[in-house]
């Protein structure tokens, strides 16, 4: 058993150590993570991982009624998936390019554009504050209103909360002007996610970030 992420490079070296298993593998469910191979008439070579396991005893204990056993099970559950999302994953070539390093650049530069606009449209305000790299992204704190979110790329949220890497972070929770909106693009949490159109040049990202850090700095203003 294994992380979800790790299958891949395990199930290869696995399939290497058990002598390249003379026959080609017999059974592979991605969708339920389980692949299986014959090593000979007698062995089999069973890789699955604890996101699968788990799932499986879940439901055999739930529908055998043992609530408190399956209590256990989910929160194990929740421990496999936290292992998963901070897995490392295997390489490919094609990361190795120079399309990701570009996009990088890119994100940093519409961090900063991004900023300086609604600085002079007056959305924003720097005074006192400075461009504040972290570990986990890069960005800044900016003034809205009576709130000093950190304006940024942030990979943590990215990777695990929502499909885009520019976010408004509150250390003390997002403001109460902000919840209970009926906008589907506004996380009601600590966070705050600012999408990114796709498809479209810079100069209209641009005007994008701009428009939604106003939507966003006149809902703390009122």
């Amino acid at each position: 058993m294994a992380p979800v992420a790790r299958q891949e490079p395990l199930w290869n070296e696995l399939f290497r150590l058990a002598g390249g298993v003379g026959r080609l593998p017999i059974r592979r469910e991605d969708a339920t993570e389980l692949r299986s191979a014959e090593v000979d008439d007698s062995t089999f070579l069973v890789l699955t991982s604890w996101g699968n396991l788990l799932h499986r005893m879940a439901a055999q204990v739930g529908a055998a009624g043992e609530s408190h056993t399956e209590t256990d099970i989910r929160q194990l559950q929740g421990l496999a998936e936290q292992q998963d999302d901070e897995a490392f994953l295997p390489l490919r070539p094609e990361e190795f390019g120079p399309e990701f390093p570009r996009r990088l650049r890119n994100l940093r530069g519409l961090v900063d554009d991004a900023t300086d606009r609604a600085r002079e449209k007056e959305i924003v305000g720097t005074e006192g504050m400075r461009v504040t790299p972290q570990a986990d992204g890069y960005g800044r704190y900016v003034r809205m209103g009576d709130q000093t979110p950190w304006f940024g790329i942030h990979y943590g949220l990215w990777a695990g909360t929502r499909p885009t890497p520019l976010w408004l972070c509150f250390s003390g929770g997002a403001p109460e002007s902000l919840k209970g909106r009926d906008d589907p693009q506004v996380f009601y949490g600590r966070d705050v996610p600012i999408y990114l159109p796709v498809g479209k040049e810079y100069d209209a990202v641009l005007d994008a970030v701009v428009k939604r850090l106003k939507a966003i700095g006149e809902l703390i203003g009122s």
